[in-house]
């Protein structure tokens, strides 16, 4: 990804899209560069223009639908259970901690923290 994100940040700006444009955007970003990876990236994009690739990418993923289990979704009497336990370890734990006395170190901090 961070090779094809080079190449389309320098599409943008305009410049050359070449091997060493390629490994300077991504030193200057940090990254180190793979040169197959670049050879392949630009085997597939010689002649084409970035808004093309990305429409015929588009096409190819109109298809697929990316879906995962809707949020709250689960087993209800695994996941009630799970909370009764919880219930009770928590009392637990406030049952063996002992209170602890405020200070006044923080009373000038406004109640940030």
């Amino acid at each position: 990804m961070k090779h094809i994100a080079a190449v389309l940040l320098l599409a943008l700006g305009g410049q050359e899209i070449n091997e060493a444009n390629i490994k300077k955007v991504l030193e200057a970003a940090g990254a180190k560069a793979n040169e197959d990876c670049i050879k392949l990236i630009l085997k597939n994009v010689k002649g084409k223009k970035c808004e093309d690739i990305i429409k015929e990418g588009a096409k190819k993923l109109g298809g697929v639908v990316a879906a995962g289990a809707p949020a709250g979704a689960g087993d209800k009497k695994e996941d009630n259970k799970g909370k009764k336990d919880n219930k009770k370890e928590d009392k637990k734990k406030k049952k063996e901690e002992p209170k602890k006395e405020e200070s006044d170190d923080d009373a000038d901090l406004g109640g940030l923290f």
